[in-house]
């Protein structure tokens, strides 16, 4: 399910939060949509989040629309879902490229890794 429809349906919404970021340079608060009004049944999801400085939880509303998926939601609010349909922890964009960036600076020597952190 991420390679065939999650991933391709978050390239939209990934590019319109780097569009953002690029064009104000602040942090990019969460904005969440309000509830969809197209009639299919939604849910009320809740979603642990993590940043650099914190844990935060939010919730918003999801249903069976592309424009209301919960991953989709969470790129727009610079988070990144844990799980393709309904996950219920995020993690922010800024720290997941911080620790790719990271990881490919890392030296072999894990024990050495550790004690420069």
């Amino acid at each position: 399910r991420w390679n065939h429809v999650v991933i391709p349906s978050l390239i939209q919404p990934f590019m319109l939060f780097e569009r953002e970021r690029l064009l104000h340079r602040e942090e990019h608060t969460v904005q969440v949509e309000e509830a969809c009004r197209c009639g299919k049944q939604w849910r009320l999801l809740k979603v642990l989040c993590m940043y650099f400085e914190r844990l935060e939880t939010i919730e918003f509303h999801v249903c069976g629309c592309p424009s209301q998926t919960a991953a989709r939601q969470l790129v727009l609010c610079s988070l990144f879902p844990c799980a393709p349909l309904h996950p219920s922890l995020a993690v922010s964009i800024d720290m997941l490229e911080f620790v790719a960036e990271l990881f490919v600076q890392q030296a072999p020597n894990e024990r050495a890794w550790a004690t420069l952190v």
